[in-house]
């Protein structure tokens, strides 16, 4: 009697059945943003905005001061203290190539006030799955950690800096946030992010926009305590579902 119910399973798990099938994505890479001739970014005066896959990245800009999520392909690894602190760079050394561009997020709370965030978002009513966004420190922030600026020191024992995700739905509610350490001086540690770092970004779940805010400890004295920047790339998200016409 056993014969013919293991046949049955046999058939049951024939290579006739069709394997179950995961989600597709789609990848925002920011390599379509056209910038002005000469220009290493896509700011203009008084401010504008970037799409791709249905996601805008917009700014404000008020007498060179700019304020929002831009797009950059400027790369420069600090190595003077003096040096003027570049925010919409990446802390890389220098590549070619319209690949090599990427998203900043970036505070000027002057532009934009103390309380607001640098963000990207969907249409209205829309929300969509981000899975995970590559991150790495700006030059400005790179340079603040690592070498200081003027009389500003960098990092010691103790320090650190966190970048925190905040996702928000449709109706502008919280739906969740990940931290991502920037910089860890703690325990003795001397961590920086140095390099592209891919984060998950599940725990935000349905968004419809996606805000940064940054933080340190108290004790170390960050130039312009107020503003600050980080370089996003590679925003994976689940493929949107196309409706039917």
């Amino acid at each position: 009697m056993a014969l013919p119910l293991m046949a049955a399973g046999f058939v049951s798990c024939s290579d006739d059945d069709e394997p179950v099938k995961g989600p597709e994505y789609e990848v925002i890479t920011f390599s379509d943003c056209e910038f002005a001739t000469g220009k290493t970014n896509n700011v203009v005066s008084g401010g504008g905005s970037y799409s791709e896959l249905g996601a805008t990245f917009a700014y404000d800009e008020m007498y060179t001061m700019i304020s929002g999520a831009v797009v950059s392909d400027l790369a420069s690894v600090p190595t003077v203290k003096d040096q003027s602190p570049k925010a919409l760079a990446v802390a890389l050394e220098p590549t070619e190539g319209d690949a090599n561009k990427f998203g900043v997020l970036t505070l000027y709370s002057y532009v934009s006030g103390d309380n607001s965030e640098p963000a990207f978002s969907f249409a209205d009513g829309e929300e969509r799955e981000v899975v995970s966004i590559d991150v790495m420190n700006s030059t400005e922030m790179y340079q603040y950690m690592t070498i200081g600026w003027y009389s500003y020191a960098p990092m010691a024992d103790g320090d650190w800096c966190v970048a925190t995700f905040t996702g928000y739905d449709a109706q502008g509610a919280e739906t969740g946030s990940v931290d991502v350490t920037l910089a860890d001086f703690r325990n003795g540690q001397s961590e920086v992010i140095s390099d592209w770092t891919t984060v998950d970004m599940t725990a935000l779940g349905r968004v419809n926009k996606i805000g940064m805010t940054m933080k340190w400890s108290d004790a170390w004295s960050k130039p312009s305590a107020s503003n600050y920047s980080v370089c996003i790339d590679n925003v994976k998200m689940i493929k949107a579902e196309k409706t039917a016409e």
